[in-house]
C-alpha cells in the first residue's frame, strides 16, 4: 500500500531525519515505488542547511565548537573526512580557512552533499523525492489518522510527519513588524536598507545569534555605533582557544548514583545541589556558582586569558574548567540519568535553570569572533536585562 511521509521544515534538523530515514527504509523490505517523501521548506536558500549553516552565509560566521567535534548524524560522512575528500573545493573557495573553526558557509556545502547523497540512495530505491519551496500554513490531523498539510491554495496527504521546524519566528514585536529600523535576524544579511553606521543598534537576545548578528554590524557593515543587548538572562560568553579541562571522577560517580534512582524520584532543588557539588569537587579553581558573572567580565577574563594577560583577570575561578565540566555533563550521558531521575515539576524548573547554562558555556565564541568583539562590543556594548 502506497505511503507518502513529510518531512516539515529542511534546515539541519530535517536534513537529519531524512539522511537516517533514507538508511532505515535502504535496510526494509517492500514493493518498489510505494513510498513518497514530501520535503518542505519554504527558503531555497536554507534547504538541507538551515539559516545557520547556509552557503551563502559570511566567513566571519565560523563554527562555535572545532570541526572534528561536529555531529550530525551516524549514517553520514563526518565532517573532516568530507573535508580530506574534497580538496579542490576547499583550495578554490576557502584557501585560508582555520582547519578547526571552518566558515560554517563551508559547513553548508557538507550538509548539502550529505543529503544528495542519501537523496540518490533513496531514489535507487524507487523511493519518490518531491521537494516543496512554499511556506506551510496549516497542518491538521485527520480521523484517518494522516495529515493534511496545506501550502497556499495546496493540499498534501501523509501518513507520517516530521516536524522539523526549529526555532520558529516568536510572536513578539508584531508591532513593529515590517516597520523601518526593524529586522529580523535571519532576514539581516539580504536587507538592502541604508543604515546610519553611527545610530545605536538593539539587539533583542544575548546568546549565539547575538554574536552573529554584531560580527555582522561590525565586520560586513562597518559599523560604528553603540550596540545594546537586550535580554532576560545576561550571558556568560566564553572565547574559544582556551582548551582548559575538567576531573570527572565527582561527575562519574553523580552519574552513577542517578542511575540507581527510580525515575521521577528526584527534585529540582536536590538536582540542583547534587549538580554544583560534584563541580565543586571536580573544579582545581571552582567559580562561585552562586554569583556567577557578567557577560563582559566573563568575556574580558576569556580575552585576557586568549591573549596570555593573566595578570589582568580579575575573575576568581576557572570559567573554561566550568565549561569542560558542563560539556562532560552534556555529552557523557550525566545529563540524561538526571533527567529520567527528575520529577515533573523538576523537569520544567531544569529545563528554566539549566537550559541557558548549557547552552551558553557549550555554544562560545570562537576565536575569530574576539577581534570584533574586543573592538567594538567591550567598549560599547550595553547589557539590558529585560524580562519581557
Amino acid at each position: 500500500m502506497p505511503k507518502v511521509i513529510a518531512i516539515a521544515g529542511m534546515g539541519l534538523c530535517g536534513n537529519a531525519v531524512f539522511c537516517r530515514l533514507s538508511h532505515l527504509l535502504a535496510t526494509m523490505k517492500y514493493s518498489d515505488n510505494d513510498i513518497t517523501v514530501l520535503l518542505f521548506e519554504q527558503n531555497p536558500r536554507y534547504f538541507a542547511t538551515g539559516f545557520a549553516y547556509s552557503i551563502d552565509s559570511p566567513d566571519f560566521w565560523t563554527l562555535n565548537n572545532p570541526a572534528d567535534g561536529f555531529k550530525f548524524t551516524s549514517t553520514t560522512d563526518s565532517l573532516t573526512e568530507w573535508i580530506d575528500a574534497n580538496p579542490e573545493l576547499l583550495q578554490e573557495h576557502y584557501p585560508y580557512r582555520d582547519k578547526q573553526y571552518i566558515t560554517r558557509s563551508l559547513v553548508g556545502h557538507y550538509l548539502r552533499a550529505q543529503y544528495e547523497k542519501h537523496k540518490t540512495l533513496a531514489k535507487s530505491l524507487g523511493i519518490t523525492i518531491k521537494e516543496i519551496f512554499l511556506p506551510i500554513s496549516d497542518i491538521c490531523p485527520l480521523k484517518e489518522g494522516n495529515y493534511q498539510i496545506t501550502c497556499m491554495d495546496q493540499n498534501y496527504i501523509a501518513d507520517r510527519l516530521f516536524i522539523t521546524t526549529g526555532h520558529l519566528t516568536n510572536p513578539f514585536f508584531h508591532a513593529v513588524e515590517n516597520q523601518p529600523g526593524f529586522l529580523r535576524f535571519e532576514n539581516t544579511t539580504g536587507n538592502p536598507d541604508t543604515w546610519d553606521l553611527a545610530d545605536d543598534v538593539y539587539i533583542v537576545g544575548g546568546q549565539a545569534a547575538f554574536v552573529d548578528a554584531a560580527l555582522w554590524l561590525t565586520m560586513k557593515k562597518q559599523y560604528s555605533g553603540k550596540i545594546h543587548c537586550v535580554t532576560r538572562n545576561p550571558t556568560i560568553l566564553t572565547t574559544k582557544g582556551n582548551t582548559d579541562s575538567c576531573d570527572v571522577i565527582a561527575q562519574q560517580e553523580l552519574s552513577s548514583s542517578l542511575q540507581k534512582r527510580s525515575p521521577g524520584s528526584l527534585t529540582f532543588a536536590e538536582a540542583k545541589i547534587l549538580f554544583w557539588n560534584a563541580y565543586q569537587k571536580d573544579a582545581k579553581s571552582p567559580v562561585d556558582s552562586a554569583h556567577l558573572h557578567s557577560s563582559t567580565e566573563a568575556l574580558r577574563y576569556q580575552m585576557n586569558k586568549f591573549d596570555h594577560l593573566l595578570e589582568n583577570n580579575p575573575i576568581p575561578g576557572n570559567i573554561d574548567e566550568l565549561r569542560a565540566f558542563i560539556k562532560t555533563f552534556y555529552f557523557s550521558g550525566c545529563y540524561t540519568h538526571m533527567w529520567q531521575s527528575l520529577n515533573v515539576e523538576g523537569k520544567e524548573q531544569f529545563l528554566k535553570y539549566f537550559y541557558s547554562l548549557l547552552g551558553l558555556l557549550l555554544r562560545n565564541l570562537r576565536p575569530d569572533a574576539k577581534i570584533a568583539l574586543k573592538r567594538f562590543i567591550l567598549r560599547s556594548c550595553t547589557i539590558i536585562k529585560n524580562e519581557r
